[in-house]
């Protein structure tokens, strides 16, 4: 049978409601008929909490970008709004409790190492107790020069109220030394070059004798301060 519907929908809480208007074939209208549609109930996964996710999610899209929004502040934010715990606040397992603190014993060792050997002993193992205390009185840069060679050797000259010291140019050793009280003569000479001859009271054979090249000023003072 041809049949024309024309058709209007109503909203109703119950469902919706649409008023048709039947055509019979004689051309004549029948009374109009309600015919009640159930309404189609919303999916249980459609819920206002979604629905308000997916809002905050597009806001975020049009906020940053759409290559940005996941990404830095974006990405942060996106976590925030889906409830994800951030990496940074997750709980640190035990092990790595552990870790760290091996880490931190790893650290505190050396400071302890260094406190005990933060005193090294003295490089000059030549200098003796005697010389702690002691005050330079003089140094003079000399060329020494023993009497049975000619040859000749640069060194320092220290002399200090109670020693007479020979000392290496390079390290500050204490090559040679001798009490001030074995001091048996010292002798200037004015000669080109001035020199002062020294000799000392010791069983040493290569310490009986020093002949030192210096300034004539340098000469002057040096007697005067072993005199």
């Amino acid at each position: 049978t041809d049949c024309t519907t024309t058709s209007r929908v109503q909203g109703r809480k119950g469902g919706r409601v649409r008023e048709a208007i039947i055509k019979e074939p004689n051309g004549r209208e029948s009374e109009k008929q309600q015919i009640t549609i159930p309404s189609v109930s919303k999916s249980p996964d459609v819920s206002s909490d979604h629905l308000d996710t997916k809002k905050q999610i597009e806001t975020l899209r049009s906020r940053f970008g759409e290559n940005d929004w996941l990404h830095s502040q974006g990405g942060s934010c996106l976590q925030d709004v889906l409830g994800l715990q951030k990496s940074s606040e997750l709980e640190m397992p035990q092990h790595s409790l552990e870790t760290t603190d091996s880490k931190l014993e790893a650290v505190i060792i050396p400071d302890t190492l260094t406190s005990v050997v933060s005193d090294p002993p003295s490089a000059d193992h030549n200098t003796s107790p005697e010389e702690e205390g002691e005050v330079e009185k003089h140094l003079y840069l000399v060329q020494a020069q023993q009497s049975a060679t000619t040859d000749l050797y640069e060194l320092f000259l220290v002399i200090t109220d109670s020693h007479i010291q020979e000392r290496d140019t390079q390290s500050g050793h204490t090559l040679k030394r001798w009490d001030i009280s074995s001091l048996l003569s010292c002798t200037v000479t004015v000669n080109h070059p001035p020199t002062v001859h020294l000799t000392f009271d010791t069983v040493r054979s290569d310490g009986k004798e020093r002949i030192y090249i210096m300034e004539h000023a340098d000469c002057q003072v040096a007697a005067h301060c072993v005199s």
